[in-house]
């Protein structure tokens, strides 16, 4: 699959860059966008198609960000790509955001699920407190352990180790943010 996702994203950038080179040339500018913006989005829809054939929600997503990584690489190299480039940026922030919570539910699933279906102030708030500070003592002992696993993973399932320590960096942040909504529940 890893072949098929390179095939795949050098195939629709090669198509585009040839047509960038049309552009330039001065030839039809109107039926040229149209011709971009339809290619764009079979290019899409392949990928997408194509995606849904890993088994796993994690995989699926890896496939369309390295995809999507490969193809943001390629067209930032020509300024007249800009609306094919803003298109697959904006791809990569809903994909990475995706990812990240995935990462997150996958290694520390169970307490933020915990945490954020407590109910405060609807039955007895000593209760929802005590749970809170087992599952936030369950979080301390096991947090070092899952961020290595998640740093590990993260470095093997990206081939741009630039794209994959933002991820790391946004998956980190997410679980920081959480973790202190949580602490903040349990003291209030």
């Amino acid at each position: 699959w890893v072949g098929a996702w390179l095939c795949v994203a050098l195939g629709f950038v090669g198509r585009v860059s040839s047509r960038a080179v049309l552009s330039k040339c001065g030839v039809g500018d109107y039926q040229l966008r149209n011709n971009l913006e339809r290619l764009r989005k079979a290019q899409y829809d392949l990928l997408v198609k194509l995606a849904e054939r890993f088994t796993t929600p994690k995989r699926r997503s890896c496939f369309l960000l390295n995809n999507y990584d490969l193809i943001h690489q390629i067209l930032s190299t020509d300024e007249n790509l800009e609306h094919e480039l803003g298109f697959f940026d904006d791809q990569l922030i809903i994909e990475t955001d995706a990812f990240v919570q995935i990462e997150l539910e996958t290694h520390f699933g169970d307490a933020l699920l915990q945490i954020e279906s407590l109910e405060f102030g609807k039955s007895s708030p000593d209760v929802a407190v005590e749970q809170s500070i087992q599952i936030l003592k369950a979080f301390s002992e096991q947090w070092k352990q899952q961020i290595t696993k998640i740093n590990s993973e993260i470095v093997s399932l990206f081939s741009n180790y630039n794209r994959g320590m933002d991820i790391l960096q946004r998956t980190l942040s997410s679980l920081l943010v959480k973790y202190t909504d949580a602490r903040a529940k349990t003291t209030t």
